[in-house]
């Protein structure tokens, strides 16, 4: 679906409807938060949906080494080739979500969203707890 469909402008415009129910100046950060969440979730998806097309392309891999030079493909590998053909469809889907999530973000924020890297939360945490071991032998 491009960015310039009828189908995706109404799925945007259907998101941004949803969102502002939550309508009034004090839920302002309820609606950025909300679209954020989406961006999240569907960027989630994403990476969800390609790591089981990766793993399903390397077991289609495994039994192609498997059964090489026989006549009839085995049962496995067409289910397989089924498989990745419908993640691939569920891929695309999820992408146009993903798009029209982030073109409401920046409607709703007025700027892009972007991914945050992980937290290193537990390097400050150990560092924290070490100052903590510190302190109370003291």
């Amino acid at each position: 679906m491009s960015k310039k469909s009828t189908k995706f402008k109404n799925l945007v415009d259907s998101k941004i409807e949803v969102i502002n129910y939550h309508s009034g100046d004090s839920l302002t950060y309820l609606r950025e938060s909300i679209a954020r969440d989406a961006c999240y979730t569907s960027a989630n998806s994403i990476q969800y949906k390609s790591d089981q097309i990766s793993e399903n392309r390397e077991s289609l891999r495994e039994l192609r080494s498997i059964y090489s030079g026989q006549e009839v493909i085995h049962v496995k590998m067409s289910r397989l080739i089924y498989i990745i053909k419908e993640q691939q469809k569920e891929l695309s889907e999820l992408d146009d979500r993903h798009q029209a999530d982030l073109e409401v973000y920046k409607k709703l924020v007025g700027k892009a969203w972007t991914q945050n890297a992980k937290s290193s939360n537990s390097k400050n945490k150990l560092a924290e707890l070490n100052e903590i071991d510190a302190l109370l032998e003291a």
